[in-house]
Protein backbone atom coordinates (compact mmCIF):
# COMPACT_ATOMS: atom_id res chain seq x y z
CA UNK A 1 0.00 0.00 0.00
CA UNK A 2 1.43 3.29 -1.47
CA UNK A 3 1.82 5.98 1.59
CA UNK A 4 -1.44 8.29 -0.36
CA UNK A 5 -3.40 4.82 0.06
CA UNK A 6 -2.70 4.31 3.41
CA UNK A 7 -3.14 8.22 4.22
CA UNK A 8 -6.86 7.66 2.90
CA UNK A 9 -7.15 4.73 4.48
CA UNK A 10 -6.72 5.70 7.84
CA UNK A 11 -8.93 8.79 7.22
CA UNK A 12 -11.74 6.41 6.00
CA UNK A 13 -11.35 4.48 8.95
CA UNK A 14 -11.60 7.68 11.63
CA UNK A 15 -14.21 8.99 9.62
CA UNK A 16 -16.45 5.53 9.90
CA UNK A 17 -15.30 5.81 13.86
CA UNK A 18 -16.89 9.06 14.28
CA UNK A 19 -19.95 8.17 12.67
CA UNK A 20 -20.49 5.74 14.51
CA UNK A 21 -19.82 7.38 17.85
CA UNK A 22 -22.15 10.31 16.62
CA UNK A 23 -25.31 8.23 16.32
CA UNK A 24 -24.68 7.39 12.27
CA UNK A 25 -24.07 3.99 10.39
CA UNK A 26 -21.35 4.07 8.28
CA UNK A 27 -23.59 4.54 5.55
CA UNK A 28 -23.77 8.26 6.58
CA UNK A 29 -27.73 7.69 7.28
CA UNK A 30 -29.01 8.35 11.02
CA UNK A 31 -29.84 5.28 13.02
CA UNK A 32 -33.49 5.80 14.12
CA UNK A 33 -34.25 7.37 17.31
CA UNK A 34 -35.55 6.42 20.84
CA UNK A 35 -37.90 9.39 21.17
CA UNK A 36 -41.26 8.81 22.83
CA UNK A 37 -44.25 8.97 21.17
CA UNK A 38 -45.98 12.10 21.39
CA UNK A 39 -49.40 10.53 22.82
CA UNK A 40 -49.67 7.64 24.21
CA UNK A 41 -54.13 7.65 24.25
CA UNK A 42 -55.34 4.53 22.27
CA UNK A 43 -52.04 2.34 23.42
CA UNK A 44 -51.11 -0.66 25.40
CA UNK A 45 -48.30 -0.40 27.56
CA UNK A 46 -46.75 -3.99 28.39
CA UNK A 47 -44.27 -5.08 30.86
CA UNK A 48 -42.96 -7.88 33.33
CA UNK A 49 -41.37 -8.49 36.18
CA UNK A 50 -40.40 -11.68 38.49
CA UNK A 51 -43.82 -11.63 40.01
CA UNK A 52 -46.09 -11.36 36.63
CA UNK A 53 -46.70 -9.48 33.67
CA UNK A 54 -48.71 -6.34 33.40
CA UNK A 55 -50.35 -4.61 30.53
CA UNK A 56 -51.91 -1.12 30.74
CA UNK A 57 -54.34 0.10 27.99
CA UNK A 58 -54.68 3.86 27.74
CA UNK A 59 -57.81 5.51 25.97
CA UNK A 60 -57.95 8.94 24.31
CA UNK A 61 -60.43 9.91 27.39
CA UNK A 62 -57.55 9.67 29.77
CA UNK A 63 -58.65 6.41 31.25
CA UNK A 64 -56.80 3.70 31.50
CA UNK A 65 -57.14 -0.19 32.32
CA UNK A 66 -54.66 -2.15 33.91
CA UNK A 67 -54.32 -5.59 34.37
CA UNK A 68 -52.53 -8.15 35.90
CA UNK A 69 -50.94 -12.06 35.34
CA UNK A 70 -49.21 -13.98 37.82
CA UNK A 71 -46.44 -15.72 36.80
CA UNK A 72 -48.81 -19.08 37.35
CA UNK A 73 -50.55 -17.70 34.74
CA UNK A 74 -53.90 -17.01 36.98
CA UNK A 75 -55.47 -13.59 36.41
CA UNK A 76 -54.68 -10.94 39.25
CA UNK A 77 -57.76 -8.47 38.42
CA UNK A 78 -57.98 -5.40 36.68
CA UNK A 79 -58.36 -2.08 38.00
CA UNK A 80 -59.45 1.28 36.12
CA UNK A 81 -58.35 4.74 36.69
CA UNK A 82 -57.15 8.41 35.07
CA UNK A 83 -53.60 9.30 33.48
CA UNK A 84 -50.91 11.78 32.72
CA UNK A 85 -48.42 11.41 29.86
CA UNK A 86 -46.00 13.89 29.62
CA UNK A 87 -42.58 13.47 27.17
CA UNK A 88 -39.41 14.58 28.03
CA UNK A 89 -36.65 15.08 25.07
CA UNK A 90 -34.86 13.13 24.01
CA UNK A 91 -36.12 10.03 25.31
CA UNK A 92 -38.48 10.16 28.87
CA UNK A 93 -41.60 10.19 29.30
CA UNK A 94 -43.44 9.83 32.48
CA UNK A 95 -47.20 8.57 33.54
CA UNK A 96 -48.66 9.58 36.39
CA UNK A 97 -51.31 6.79 37.42
CA UNK A 98 -54.45 8.35 39.61
CA UNK A 99 -52.55 11.04 41.38
CA UNK A 100 -49.98 8.74 43.56
CA UNK A 101 -48.48 6.42 40.92
CA UNK A 102 -45.42 7.10 38.31
CA UNK A 103 -44.20 5.59 35.56
CA UNK A 104 -40.92 6.77 34.09
CA UNK A 105 -40.04 5.87 30.78
CA UNK A 106 -36.77 5.69 28.97
CA UNK A 107 -36.87 5.28 25.57
CA UNK A 108 -34.40 2.36 24.10
CA UNK A 109 -35.63 2.07 20.46
CA UNK A 110 -38.78 3.38 19.23
CA UNK A 111 -41.76 2.21 21.40
CA UNK A 112 -39.23 -0.09 23.54
CA UNK A 113 -37.16 0.55 26.56
CA UNK A 114 -36.52 0.10 30.26
CA UNK A 115 -39.39 1.76 32.98
CA UNK A 116 -39.17 2.26 37.17
CA UNK A 117 -42.22 1.94 38.88
CA UNK A 118 -42.83 5.11 41.71
CA UNK A 119 -39.35 5.10 44.04
CA UNK A 120 -38.63 0.84 42.89
CA UNK A 121 -35.09 1.68 41.08
CA UNK A 122 -35.47 -1.62 39.23
CA UNK A 123 -35.41 -1.23 35.75
CA UNK A 124 -38.61 -3.55 33.76
CA UNK A 125 -38.24 -3.83 30.01
CA UNK A 126 -41.42 -2.42 28.22
CA UNK A 127 -43.19 -2.36 25.13
CA UNK A 128 -45.92 -0.10 23.50
CA UNK A 129 -48.00 -1.07 21.13
CA UNK A 130 -49.93 1.73 18.86
CA UNK A 131 -54.07 1.21 18.77
CA UNK A 132 -55.65 1.06 15.74
CA UNK A 133 -58.04 4.08 16.49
Amino acid sequence: MTTMNMFHHHIASFAGILCASFGFATTGVAEEKAAPPQEIAGSKLEYKDLHGSYVYTFAKDGSYTFAAVHQSGKSEGERKGAYKYAVTPPDKAKLSLDKDTVIALTFEAPLKGKLTVDDDVRPHAFTITPGKE
